[in-house]
């Protein structure tokens, strides 16, 4: 049966379109949309457009400009690139827009062979190019992230090219970091360009992804001379994950005197090493003469806290993989960073001598609202169970990884139900189910908030226990 009022592509609501721009080429947009009809150049020429470009860009080479359309209203462009790219491919883009006003400019890949990468990272190239398309340029901020194993890399020198726009652009700026990534086998470098008001579009790529930083790697320098700036290149960070390899504990490190990352409200510390079987004793010695020798620790406190703002974090997680030879840092740590309300690492780390019996760590804890452990897959027993109830008392979520819902696990969860308070959710973890028939039910969660803090009936109905395939979850109001 033939449809009397078919949709057609130009009904859809701006809000459609921009989704859709937001999957396409910026060629293909180009190429096919500038000249669908006046209400799509309407859209194109009062609103900023934004394009993020994640498939190859076709060769420049093989593209005409006679070929392209011209947007000569168009005044706002935000393009981001999260492919291989050449900054040719660029000047054809800009070719189309002769009266661009405002420019903002993200590339972001995770490609080693980047081609082209000495011209992306050469101002001077950069200022050719907006001169020769973009004449009427007031606004450019650009963003750019790449790795590369080539520690040749002239940092004063990438900056220096850049320092034509200065006079160009008011209230210009630019800083350049260079960093140690531990996510591969090969310790690659990682190089940032970020001008100063650069604000990214938020978008559905969640392209800004955490960054991984090797402690005393991380350098960076800019093109304001006061350094007052330092904290604003870094501003769009908020979490980290952070790995200083034993080699680098007692390296000087040279960084401006004002902290360059200080909105961190996440940070990952990475104790993970490769070890051999033969460095276990090793391991176990370093550990103990660490722990009564505190010198180490405040060192890599120092570092730590010249590098991130540690007030601000509010997550904390440790991720050690059983390295015992830095774990004597993990109650410094926990002392700096006074203002964590969430709390992730292994079930023996937490319930360790060092840490759950640390008397200087009992305000910590009290400020901790969220819990969770992890990895360790072990038969919880009460009685660590009880030593955390007594370490957590503002607690209101709590979740656990277990081997088995079985015999064992029980008891635990009836010690946190009985023990925490103000406990509004928790969430138990397990590889198999040991239970025929757990016994955790609605009723019995109201009877054990009943029996220790009198449940208001009134709330009863806002109980809840789903029993998944490999978790458990209760909500508690």
């Amino acid at each position: 049966m033939k449809m009397k009022n078919p949709t057609l592509f130009e009904d859809l609501s701006n809000e459609v379109l921009y989704e859709i721009f937001d999957y396409l080429n910026a060629f293909d947009v180009f190429l096919t949309f500038t000249s669908l009809n006046e209400r799509i150049s309407t859209i194109l020429k009062y609103i900023r457009l934004h394009i993020i470009v994640d498939s190859i860009i076709p060769n420049a080479l093989s593209i005409n400009k006679d070929d392209l359309p011209i947007v000569a209203s168009l005044k706002k462009f935000d393009l981001q690139i999260l492919t291989q790219f050449d900054i040719h491919s660029l000047s054809l883009i800009l070719y189309c827009m002769p009266n661009l006003q405002d420019i903002n400019f993200t590339f972001i890949t995770e490609y080693i062979d980047t081609p082209y990468i000495h011209v992306l990272l050469n101002g001077n190239i950069w200022q050719q190019i907006l001169i020769s398309h973009v004449p009427y340029l007031n606004t450019f901020n650009i963003y750019i992230s790449l790795l590369t194993n080539d520690g040749l890399f002239d940092l004063q020198s990438i900056l220096d090219s850049f320092r034509c726009f200065l006079t160009q652009f008011d209230g210009w700026h630019m800083a350049i970091s260079r960093l140690e990534t531990f996510r591969y086998s090969i310790p690659y470098k990682r190089i940032v360009l970020r001008t100063l008001n650069y604000q990214h579009s938020v978008a559905r790529y969640k392209y800004f992804e955490i960054p991984d930083i090797c402690c005393s790697t991380f350098e960076m320098i800019s093109t304001d001379s006061s350094d007052a700036n330092d904290h604003r290149f870094q501003s769009h960070i908020n979490s980290i994950e952070l790995f200083m390899p034993r080699y680098m504990e007692r390296q000087a490190i040279q960084l401006s005197s004002n902290i360059p990352f200080r909105k961190i409200y996440s940070l990952v510390i990475n104790f993970m090493e490769h070890l051999s079987i033969t460095s276990f004793v090793e391991n176990v010695f370093t550990f103990i003469y660490r722990y009564f020798y505190t010198n180490e620790s405040r060192q890599y406190i120092n570092k730590l806290s010249s590098l991130i703002d540690l007030s601000s974090i509010v997550t904390l997680e440790f991720r050690d993989e059983h390295d015992l030879r830095q774990l004597h840092i993990v109650p410094y740590i926990l002392l700096a960073c006074v203002n964590v309300k969430k709390l992730i690492m292994r079930t023996s780390l937490l319930v360790s001598f060092i840490v759950i019996d640390n008397p200087h760590l009992t305000l910590t804890f009290s400020r901790i609202e969220h819990l969770r452990l992890f990895d360790d897959y072990l038969y919880f027993s009460s009685k660590p169970g009880t030593k955390i109830v007594q370490c957590f008392p503002c607690l209101t979520k709590i979740e656990i990884r277990v081997l088995a819902l079985n015999d064992y696990c029980i008891p635990v969860i009836d010690t946190f139900l009985g023990g925490f308070r103000k406990l509004r959710f928790m969430i138990v973890e397990f590889v198999h189910n040991g239970l025929p028939d757990v016994p955790i039910s609605r009723n019995y969660i109201i009877e054990k908030r009943r029996q220790s803090f009198g449940l208001n009936r009134n709330d009863e109905y806002k109980v809840n226990v789903m029993l998944g395939d490999d978790d458990l979850r209760i909500w508690i109001p």
